[in-house]
């Protein structure tokens, strides 16, 4: 479905906007003699109560990470409204190497930052760890395994590296083990996660636990988790006779979704 036809416009000769079977949405253009910098660069459309924001996220990220380069930024003009004057038409940033853009839109749109993107935070230490969350996390209803929710509702994950080794390993017992821990945490903790992959005792009072069912979950991520038993069934047939509806969904999403 096309969003904007290929055709030619003010910033590009060549230039449309489509979405995909998935639902997922694409922006092509030609670049003519400027330099390709990253192939794909994830693009943040801050829209309905977000709108108007694109500028203060933008410096807000390059605050948090460490690594970060805010570029140009186009501006809407008088005569294109609804957009307000002033506010970002198009605006480019870095952040830990990773090139990415923003807008501001006004315009009516059926959509708005939920879970089915998120962006993963991957950290060496705890202490990282902890820096990502108290800088990021405005919302203590979102967080869940990792997963966290900053101020304009983007969705991120802040993953240690270790977690990345542990569910690599092919020892199911030691899977099971981590899966258990880290389905009780908010905040991902390193120490208890290698305690309980190492088959070690630790304080799972410190857990910082949430959600106790699926039903505590928000309703977005309900409706995917609910669906996800058939979904395994359909990719892996050979899988059938280990998947039951009886099972809690969020055990196959740590099972099936791994690394």
């Amino acid at each position: 479905m096309a969003l904007m036809e290929l055709g030619e416009y003010p910033f590009s000769e060549k230039y449309g906007w489509t979405q995909d079977r998935y639902g997922l949405s694409w922006q092509v253009m030609f670049m003519g003699d400027r330099k390709i910098i990253q192939k794909i660069t994830p693009t943040l459309m801050f829209v309905g109560k977000q709108c108007g924001k694109a500028e203060e996220a933008i410096n807000f990220y390059a605050s948090v990470f460490h690594s970060a380069r805010v570029g140009d930024i186009a501006r809407y003009g008088k005569g294109q409204e609804p957009d307000k004057e002033g506010t970002v038409a198009h605006a480019a940033f870095t952040l830990e190497g990773q090139e990415f853009a923003a807008m501001d839109s006004a315009h009516e749109h059926p959509f708005t930052f939920n879970e089915a993107i998120s962006f993963m935070v991957h950290c060496e230490t705890q202490a990282d760890i902890d820096y990502y969350w108290k800088k990021l996390s405005a919302d203590p209803k979102a967080q869940q395994c990792g997963w966290l929710k900053d101020r304009y509702s983007l969705s991120l994950q802040i993953v240690p590296t270790a977690m990345d080794e542990m569910l690599r390993d092919k020892d199911e017992k030691k899977l099971a083990r981590v899966t258990e821990a880290f389905l009780k945490m908010k905040k991902l903790d390193i120490d208890a996660l290698r305690r309980a992959y190492e088959g070690k005792p630790y304080d799972k009072d410190k857990i910082q636990t949430r959600y106790e069912d699926i039903g505590s979950f928000p309703n977005t991520v309900q409706a995917v988790l609910q669906k996800l038993p058939q979904t395994i069934r359909n990719a892996a047939p050979g899988a059938n006779g280990k998947v039951s509806d009886q099972i809690p969904p969020l055990h196959y999403m740590a099972t099936w979704c791994g690394p």
